[in-house]
């Protein structure tokens, strides 16, 4: 175990030269993903100041053997900006599940970045650093209807939300994240989900590019990805 602030290791500062700018190498040399032009592009989008990012494919990211795009997001922002908020937000009743998906890819950290497990410290509600502040690091939320504040009231120098099965999510989840995100000059906005979805906030983000009344223009992907053949989201699993 190590007790140690991950920036107090000798080792921290040649890893975030390497990868604090390069979300799509970190993907694929750290977390073992393959990384195919579409979702690397996906991937420089997502690393920009303020990004809003739709990402759409026709896989379950709760599948076994499947990592969704968003969790090397949360990772990278973990390992390279200790200080971020990164806020991970799933339907109601996919929490758990979630997060368990997420620290799946903790076995793929293996080699040469091995070090960086022993820094990390994983519940079933977050994915922090050891000696961490509180609301920093990797924090899951479930997207209800019923209880929107639970979403509510984080903000900070550098914060994104990371929406699973963005497509599933009742509308004011988005309405409250926003709102968050306006009182902390702004941060970044990633969602997944299927590309079939025919209506709601997240078709919207695929379609018309700019869904809210302040005109956030948003970055649309469909990933290459399919049932027999998964190059974009399959890993290796340890």
């Amino acid at each position: 175990m190590n007790a140690r602030l991950i920036q107090e290791d000798d080792r921290w500062p040649a890893f975030v030269r390497r990868y604090a700018n390069d979300l799509p190498a970190f993907a694929r040399e750290v977390c073992g993903m393959e990384v195919d032009s579409q979702l690397a592009r996906a991937f420089e989008s997502a690393q920009l100041p303020d990004c809003r990012v739709s990402m759409a494919s026709d896989l379950n990211a709760m599948e076994r053997g499947v990592i969704s795009p968003l969790a090397p997001i949360a990772f990278w922002r973990l390992l390279c900006r200790p200080d971020a908020q990164t806020l991970v937000a799933v339907p109601f009743g996919d929490m758990l599940r979630c997060c368990e998906q997420y620290s799946k890819l903790v076995r793929n950290i293996v080699g040469e970045h091995a070090w960086l497990v022993d820094h990390l410290r994983i519940t079933i509600r977050s994915i922090r650093l050891r000696q961490q502040e509180q609301w920093c690091g990797v924090l899951f939320f479930a997207a209800s209807a019923h209880s929107p504040e639970n979403m509510a009231g984080f903000c900070g120098r550098d914060v994104m939300w990371l929406m699973e099965d963005a497509g599933a999510m009742p509308a004011v989840s988005f309405e409250v994240a926003r709102g968050g995100l306006a009182h902390c000059n702004n941060g970044g906005m990633v969602l997944h989900a299927g590309r079939f979805r025919r209506k709601g906030f997240f078709r919207d983000t695929q379609t018309t590019l700019s869904c809210w009344a302040s005109g956030s223009s948003w970055k649309a992907f469909v990933l290459n990805s399919t049932e027999h053949s998964k190059p974009s989201l399959k890993v290796r699993l340890a």
